[in-house]
Protein backbone atom coordinates (compact mmCIF):
# COMPACT_ATOMS: atom_id res chain seq x y z
CA UNK A 1 0.00 0.00 0.00
CA UNK A 2 1.20 3.62 -0.53
CA UNK A 3 -0.04 6.19 1.49
CA UNK A 4 -0.22 9.81 0.26
CA UNK A 5 -2.10 12.40 2.24
CA UNK A 6 -5.38 10.75 3.38
CA UNK A 7 -5.73 8.77 -0.05
CA UNK A 8 -4.23 4.82 -0.55
CA UNK A 9 -3.23 3.32 -3.36
CA UNK A 10 -2.74 -0.78 -3.51
CA UNK A 11 0.82 -0.77 -5.67
CA UNK A 12 2.09 -4.36 -7.53
CA UNK A 13 4.08 -6.40 -5.32
CA UNK A 14 7.13 -5.41 -7.37
CA UNK A 15 6.97 -1.66 -7.35
CA UNK A 16 6.09 -2.44 -3.39
CA UNK A 17 8.85 -3.71 -2.61
CA UNK A 18 11.08 -1.72 -4.75
CA UNK A 19 9.39 1.34 -2.57
CA UNK A 20 9.89 0.10 0.38
CA UNK A 21 13.39 0.95 0.19
CA UNK A 22 13.10 4.32 1.10
CA UNK A 23 11.31 3.98 4.09
CA UNK A 24 8.25 6.35 3.45
CA UNK A 25 11.02 9.31 2.25
CA UNK A 26 10.77 9.35 -1.69
CA UNK A 27 13.81 10.49 -3.45
CA UNK A 28 13.51 11.18 -7.33
CA UNK A 29 17.01 11.00 -7.69
CA UNK A 30 17.46 7.57 -5.60
CA UNK A 31 14.33 6.60 -7.41
CA UNK A 32 16.08 6.29 -10.68
CA UNK A 33 18.71 3.35 -9.70
CA UNK A 34 15.52 0.83 -8.97
CA UNK A 35 12.64 2.04 -10.78
CA UNK A 36 11.81 2.08 -14.39
CA UNK A 37 11.01 5.14 -16.06
CA UNK A 38 7.63 4.02 -16.33
CA UNK A 39 7.14 3.39 -12.53
CA UNK A 40 9.20 6.71 -11.77
CA UNK A 41 6.62 8.44 -13.71
CA UNK A 42 3.51 6.43 -12.14
CA UNK A 43 4.73 6.82 -8.40
CA UNK A 44 4.88 10.76 -9.38
CA UNK A 45 1.50 10.94 -10.49
CA UNK A 46 0.16 9.52 -7.81
CA UNK A 47 2.56 11.78 -4.89
CA UNK A 48 0.75 14.58 -6.69
CA UNK A 49 -2.68 13.39 -7.82
CA UNK A 50 -1.63 14.98 -11.49
CA UNK A 51 -2.02 12.50 -13.94
CA UNK A 52 -0.94 15.24 -16.30
CA UNK A 53 2.68 15.30 -14.87
CA UNK A 54 3.81 12.60 -17.08
CA UNK A 55 4.66 15.05 -19.72
CA UNK A 56 6.64 16.78 -17.42
CA UNK A 57 8.46 14.34 -15.99
CA UNK A 58 8.96 12.29 -19.47
CA UNK A 59 11.74 14.77 -20.13
CA UNK A 60 13.26 14.71 -17.22
CA UNK A 61 17.07 14.67 -17.68
CA UNK A 62 17.42 11.74 -14.97
CA UNK A 63 15.95 9.42 -17.97
CA UNK A 64 18.15 8.29 -20.49
CA UNK A 65 16.83 9.07 -24.01
CA UNK A 66 16.46 5.30 -24.78
CA UNK A 67 14.34 4.40 -21.34
CA UNK A 68 11.94 7.59 -22.34
CA UNK A 69 11.43 6.13 -25.58
CA UNK A 70 10.48 2.78 -24.54
CA UNK A 71 7.47 4.25 -22.83
CA UNK A 72 4.21 4.89 -23.81
CA UNK A 73 4.62 7.80 -25.08
CA UNK A 74 4.12 7.03 -29.00
CA UNK A 75 1.32 9.29 -30.06
CA UNK A 76 2.85 12.74 -31.08
CA UNK A 77 1.94 15.69 -31.17
CA UNK A 78 -0.92 15.66 -28.79
CA UNK A 79 -4.05 18.05 -27.97
CA UNK A 80 -5.43 17.89 -24.72
CA UNK A 81 -9.35 17.70 -25.49
CA UNK A 82 -11.07 16.96 -22.37
CA UNK A 83 -9.02 17.82 -18.83
CA UNK A 84 -8.21 15.19 -16.50
CA UNK A 85 -10.25 17.28 -14.05
CA UNK A 86 -13.70 16.20 -16.20
CA UNK A 87 -12.34 12.82 -17.05
CA UNK A 88 -11.82 12.65 -13.57
CA UNK A 89 -15.30 13.22 -12.36
CA UNK A 90 -16.75 11.29 -15.09
CA UNK A 91 -14.57 8.06 -14.95
CA UNK A 92 -15.53 8.16 -11.13
CA UNK A 93 -19.15 8.23 -12.21
CA UNK A 94 -19.05 5.35 -14.56
CA UNK A 95 -16.31 3.68 -12.52
CA UNK A 96 -19.37 0.72 -11.34
CA UNK A 97 -19.52 -0.15 -15.51
CA UNK A 98 -15.34 -1.02 -15.28
CA UNK A 99 -15.50 -3.59 -13.68
CA UNK A 100 -14.46 -7.20 -14.20
CA UNK A 101 -17.90 -8.52 -14.40
CA UNK A 102 -19.22 -5.53 -16.05
CA UNK A 103 -16.47 -5.67 -19.07
CA UNK A 104 -16.97 -9.40 -19.51
CA UNK A 105 -20.81 -8.29 -20.04
CA UNK A 106 -20.22 -5.48 -22.43
CA UNK A 107 -18.16 -7.77 -24.75
CA UNK A 108 -20.45 -10.47 -24.92
CA UNK A 109 -23.05 -8.02 -25.31
CA UNK A 110 -21.16 -6.44 -28.66
CA UNK A 111 -20.21 -9.97 -29.56
CA UNK A 112 -23.90 -11.12 -29.75
CA UNK A 113 -24.53 -8.30 -31.34
CA UNK A 114 -22.41 -8.14 -34.19
CA UNK A 115 -23.20 -11.70 -34.87
CA UNK A 116 -26.90 -11.19 -34.63
CA UNK A 117 -26.96 -8.00 -36.97
CA UNK A 118 -24.19 -9.74 -39.28
CA UNK A 119 -25.56 -13.27 -39.60
CA UNK A 120 -29.62 -13.32 -38.53
CA UNK A 121 -31.42 -10.33 -39.08
CA UNK A 122 -30.65 -9.45 -42.99
CA UNK A 123 -31.58 -12.62 -44.82
CA UNK A 124 -34.96 -12.94 -42.27
CA UNK A 125 -36.11 -8.88 -42.00
CA UNK A 126 -35.85 -8.04 -45.93
CA UNK A 127 -32.93 -4.89 -44.99
CA UNK A 128 -31.91 -3.79 -48.15
CA UNK A 129 -27.99 -3.64 -48.86
CA UNK A 130 -26.57 0.46 -48.14
CA UNK A 131 -23.51 1.23 -47.84
CA UNK A 132 -21.50 4.85 -47.37
CA UNK A 133 -21.94 5.10 -51.17
CA UNK A 134 -25.66 5.91 -50.49
CA UNK A 135 -25.57 7.33 -47.56
CA UNK A 136 -26.92 11.42 -47.78
CA UNK A 137 -24.67 14.38 -46.45
CA UNK A 138 -27.13 14.25 -43.48
CA UNK A 139 -26.64 10.24 -42.96
CA UNK A 140 -22.99 10.82 -43.58
CA UNK A 141 -22.41 13.46 -40.54
CA UNK A 142 -24.28 11.52 -38.45
CA UNK A 143 -22.46 8.18 -38.84
CA UNK A 144 -19.46 10.28 -38.37
CA UNK A 145 -21.18 11.93 -35.33
CA UNK A 146 -22.28 8.34 -33.74
CA UNK A 147 -18.52 7.03 -34.27
CA UNK A 148 -16.55 9.80 -32.57
CA UNK A 149 -18.93 9.22 -29.55
CA UNK A 150 -18.12 5.52 -29.94
CA UNK A 151 -14.44 6.81 -30.02
CA UNK A 152 -14.66 9.32 -26.54
CA UNK A 153 -17.38 6.28 -25.18
CA UNK A 154 -13.62 3.79 -25.75
CA UNK A 155 -10.98 6.09 -24.04
CA UNK A 156 -13.36 6.63 -21.00
CA UNK A 157 -13.69 3.01 -21.01
CA UNK A 158 -9.60 3.12 -19.85
CA UNK A 159 -10.34 5.99 -17.69
CA UNK A 160 -13.35 4.60 -15.85
CA UNK A 161 -11.39 1.05 -14.81
CA UNK A 162 -8.36 3.45 -13.61
CA UNK A 163 -10.57 4.94 -11.29
CA UNK A 164 -12.37 1.63 -10.38
CA UNK A 165 -9.43 0.74 -9.09
CA UNK A 166 -9.20 4.16 -7.07
CA UNK A 167 -6.06 5.40 -9.26
CA UNK A 168 -6.49 9.32 -10.94
CA UNK A 169 -6.87 9.13 -15.08
CA UNK A 170 -5.78 12.22 -17.11
CA UNK A 171 -6.69 14.35 -19.53
CA UNK A 172 -8.62 13.11 -22.99
CA UNK A 173 -7.12 14.21 -26.15
CA UNK A 174 -6.56 13.84 -30.14
CA UNK A 175 -2.76 13.28 -31.50
CA UNK A 176 -1.14 11.38 -34.54
CA UNK A 177 -0.06 7.58 -34.40
CA UNK A 178 1.75 6.99 -37.72
CA UNK A 179 0.12 10.11 -39.64
CA UNK A 180 -3.53 8.65 -38.26
CA UNK A 181 -5.51 10.82 -36.09
CA UNK A 182 -6.09 8.81 -32.53
CA UNK A 183 -8.02 9.48 -29.51
CA UNK A 184 -6.35 9.13 -26.55
CA UNK A 185 -6.34 9.11 -22.91
CA UNK A 186 -3.41 9.03 -20.02
CA UNK A 187 -3.58 6.15 -17.66
CA UNK A 188 0.11 6.84 -16.52
CA UNK A 189 -1.02 5.65 -13.55
CA UNK A 190 -1.53 2.28 -14.78
CA UNK A 191 1.70 1.19 -14.19
CA UNK A 192 2.05 1.31 -10.68
CA UNK A 193 -1.11 -1.22 -10.91
CA UNK A 194 -0.64 -5.28 -10.46
CA UNK A 195 -0.57 -7.05 -13.88
CA UNK A 196 -4.51 -8.19 -13.85
CA UNK A 197 -5.53 -4.15 -13.32
CA UNK A 198 -3.11 -3.44 -16.09
CA UNK A 199 -5.03 -5.63 -18.16
CA UNK A 200 -8.11 -4.47 -17.28
CA UNK A 201 -7.20 -0.73 -17.84
CA UNK A 202 -5.94 -2.30 -21.49
CA UNK A 203 -9.00 -3.96 -22.64
CA UNK A 204 -11.85 -1.79 -21.08
CA UNK A 205 -12.28 1.00 -23.88
CA UNK A 206 -12.25 -2.34 -25.95
CA UNK A 207 -14.95 -3.45 -24.82
CA UNK A 208 -17.27 -0.52 -24.59
CA UNK A 209 -16.56 0.40 -27.95
CA UNK A 210 -17.44 -3.38 -28.65
CA UNK A 211 -20.85 -2.91 -27.01
CA UNK A 212 -22.20 0.64 -28.30
CA UNK A 213 -20.49 -0.14 -31.83
CA UNK A 214 -22.84 -3.61 -31.74
CA UNK A 215 -25.67 -1.51 -30.39
CA UNK A 216 -25.41 0.83 -32.75
CA UNK A 217 -24.93 -1.76 -36.28
CA UNK A 218 -27.64 -4.30 -34.55
CA UNK A 219 -30.45 -1.28 -34.75
CA UNK A 220 -29.17 0.11 -38.01
CA UNK A 221 -29.94 -3.31 -39.66
CA UNK A 222 -33.10 -3.69 -37.73
CA UNK A 223 -34.51 0.01 -38.95
CA UNK A 224 -32.77 -0.14 -42.03
CA UNK A 225 -30.65 3.39 -40.64
CA UNK A 226 -27.72 3.67 -43.06
CA UNK A 227 -25.98 6.34 -40.25
CA UNK A 228 -26.30 3.95 -37.33
CA UNK A 229 -25.35 0.61 -39.38
CA UNK A 230 -22.22 2.74 -41.16
CA UNK A 231 -20.91 4.02 -37.46
CA UNK A 232 -21.21 0.39 -36.36
CA UNK A 233 -19.19 -0.77 -38.82
CA UNK A 234 -16.66 2.01 -38.44
CA UNK A 235 -16.34 1.40 -34.58
CA UNK A 236 -15.24 -2.83 -35.46
CA UNK A 237 -12.96 -1.29 -37.95
CA UNK A 238 -11.58 0.98 -35.41
CA UNK A 239 -11.88 -2.13 -32.45
CA UNK A 240 -9.93 -4.42 -35.21
CA UNK A 241 -7.15 -1.28 -35.36
CA UNK A 242 -6.77 -0.80 -32.16
CA UNK A 243 -6.21 -4.92 -31.30
CA UNK A 244 -3.58 -4.71 -33.84
CA UNK A 245 -0.32 -5.61 -31.79
CA UNK A 246 2.31 -4.28 -34.20
CA UNK A 247 1.21 -0.71 -33.51
CA UNK A 248 1.29 0.67 -29.94
CA UNK A 249 -2.10 0.54 -29.78
CA UNK A 250 -4.19 -1.09 -27.06
CA UNK A 251 -3.65 -4.88 -28.24
CA UNK A 252 0.03 -3.97 -28.47
CA UNK A 253 -0.18 -2.56 -24.77
CA UNK A 254 -2.24 -5.35 -23.37
CA UNK A 255 0.54 -8.00 -24.76
CA UNK A 256 2.91 -6.33 -23.27
CA UNK A 257 0.74 -5.88 -19.66
CA UNK A 258 -0.13 -10.20 -20.30
CA UNK A 259 3.69 -11.21 -20.82
CA UNK A 260 4.99 -8.82 -18.18
CA UNK A 261 7.11 -6.62 -20.17
CA UNK A 262 7.67 -3.14 -20.80
CA UNK A 263 8.07 -3.69 -24.68
CA UNK A 264 7.94 -6.42 -27.02
CA UNK A 265 10.91 -5.50 -29.42
CA UNK A 266 14.04 -5.27 -27.01
CA UNK A 267 15.84 -8.60 -26.11
CA UNK A 268 15.61 -10.29 -22.76
CA UNK A 269 17.52 -8.91 -20.31
CA UNK A 270 20.14 -11.40 -19.20
CA UNK A 271 20.36 -10.26 -15.76
CA UNK A 272 16.31 -10.85 -14.78
CA UNK A 273 17.24 -14.73 -16.21
CA UNK A 274 16.30 -17.42 -13.77
CA UNK A 275 18.70 -19.56 -12.36
CA UNK A 276 19.18 -23.19 -14.64
CA UNK A 277 18.47 -24.75 -11.14
CA UNK A 278 14.72 -23.10 -10.38
CA UNK A 279 13.38 -25.39 -13.70
CA UNK A 280 9.66 -23.96 -13.66
CA UNK A 281 11.31 -20.82 -13.75
CA UNK A 282 14.12 -21.47 -16.51
CA UNK A 283 11.07 -23.33 -18.65
CA UNK A 284 8.67 -20.15 -18.53
CA UNK A 285 12.04 -18.15 -19.85
CA UNK A 286 12.18 -19.89 -22.69
CA UNK A 287 8.77 -19.46 -23.29
CA UNK A 288 9.18 -16.24 -23.20
CA UNK A 289 11.69 -16.40 -24.99
CA UNK A 290 9.50 -18.65 -27.20
CA UNK A 291 6.77 -16.31 -27.73
CA UNK A 292 8.66 -12.52 -28.57
CA UNK A 293 10.75 -14.35 -31.16
CA UNK A 294 7.19 -15.17 -33.07
CA UNK A 295 6.22 -12.06 -32.09
CA UNK A 296 9.00 -10.28 -33.93
CA UNK A 297 8.73 -12.36 -36.87
CA UNK A 298 5.56 -11.60 -37.54
CA UNK A 299 6.16 -7.75 -36.92
CA UNK A 300 8.95 -8.36 -39.42
CA UNK A 301 6.26 -9.45 -42.03
CA UNK A 302 3.93 -6.79 -40.97
CA UNK A 303 6.20 -3.94 -41.85
CA UNK A 304 6.86 -6.01 -45.18
CA UNK A 305 3.74 -5.40 -46.00
CA UNK A 306 3.18 -2.26 -44.93
CA UNK A 307 6.11 -0.50 -46.48
CA UNK A 308 6.18 -2.63 -50.16
CA UNK A 309 1.72 -3.09 -51.03
CA UNK A 310 0.42 0.25 -49.75
CA UNK A 311 3.09 2.16 -52.19
CA UNK A 312 2.16 -0.24 -54.53
CA UNK A 313 -1.40 -0.10 -54.52
CA UNK A 314 -0.74 3.76 -54.26
CA UNK A 315 1.02 3.56 -57.60
CA UNK A 316 -1.76 1.38 -59.51
CA UNK A 317 -4.41 4.07 -58.20
CA UNK A 318 -2.41 6.87 -59.33
CA UNK A 319 -2.27 4.85 -63.00
CA UNK A 320 -5.32 3.76 -63.23
CA UNK A 321 -6.96 7.51 -62.54
CA UNK A 322 -5.09 8.57 -66.03
CA UNK A 323 -4.54 11.97 -64.59
CA UNK A 324 -0.57 12.17 -65.85
CA UNK A 325 -1.80 11.41 -68.81
CA UNK A 326 -5.01 13.25 -69.98
CA UNK A 327 -4.96 16.22 -66.92
CA UNK A 328 -4.34 19.56 -67.59
CA UNK A 329 -0.87 20.66 -67.35
CA UNK A 330 -1.79 22.30 -63.47
CA UNK A 331 -3.61 19.25 -62.89
CA UNK A 332 -0.25 17.27 -63.79
CA UNK A 333 2.35 19.95 -61.79
CA UNK A 334 0.17 19.48 -58.47
CA UNK A 335 0.14 15.53 -58.82
CA UNK A 336 3.96 15.47 -59.78
CA UNK A 337 4.33 17.91 -56.73
CA UNK A 338 2.46 15.51 -54.49
CA UNK A 339 4.68 12.45 -55.89
CA UNK A 340 7.31 14.04 -54.87
CA UNK A 341 6.29 14.85 -51.56
CA UNK A 342 4.95 10.65 -51.35
CA UNK A 343 7.97 9.79 -52.73
CA UNK A 344 10.49 11.87 -50.04
CA UNK A 345 8.16 10.06 -46.94
CA UNK A 346 8.01 7.01 -48.29
CA UNK A 347 12.27 6.87 -48.95
CA UNK A 348 11.57 7.62 -44.78
CA UNK A 349 9.32 4.94 -44.02
CA UNK A 350 11.52 2.67 -46.02
CA UNK A 351 14.64 3.80 -43.55
CA UNK A 352 12.50 3.73 -40.76
CA UNK A 353 11.19 0.04 -41.61
CA UNK A 354 14.89 -1.07 -42.31
CA UNK A 355 16.19 0.07 -38.56
CA UNK A 356 13.15 -1.27 -36.83
CA UNK A 357 13.94 -4.96 -38.77
CA UNK A 358 16.96 -5.31 -38.20
CA UNK A 359 16.19 -4.48 -34.36
CA UNK A 360 14.00 -7.08 -34.37
CA UNK A 361 16.01 -9.52 -36.24
CA UNK A 362 18.93 -8.47 -33.74
CA UNK A 363 16.36 -9.44 -30.74
CA UNK A 364 15.40 -12.78 -31.68
CA UNK A 365 19.16 -13.89 -32.25
CA UNK A 366 19.38 -12.57 -28.49
CA UNK A 367 16.39 -14.59 -27.22
CA UNK A 368 17.01 -17.68 -30.34
CA UNK A 369 20.18 -18.21 -27.50
CA UNK A 370 18.44 -18.19 -24.25
CA UNK A 371 16.19 -21.25 -25.45
CA UNK A 372 19.28 -23.24 -26.40
CA UNK A 373 21.56 -22.01 -23.08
Amino acid sequence: MLRVGGRSYLLSPGLGQKLARFEGCYDSEQAARFLTAEEIIAVNVLLSDRADLRRKSSWNKNLSASRWTAGRRVIWPRLPLIPGTLVGILARRLRSLATAPMLTVATVTGLVAYGAAGLLMEPYLGWQETSITTATPTEFALAVFLFLVSALWHELGHAAALACQGYPPGPIGVGLLLFIPVLFCDVTAAAALPRFGRLRVDGAGIAWQLALGGTFFLTGSWLGEVALRVAGLSALIAILWSLLPFLRTDGYWFLCDLLGRRDLESPLEEKLRPSVNKFHSAARWRLLALLLIFYRFGHVLFLLLVSLWLPWRLAQWILATEILAHGSPPVRDSVYAIIGVVAALLVWMWFSVLVRIRRLLAANRNDWRVIFS
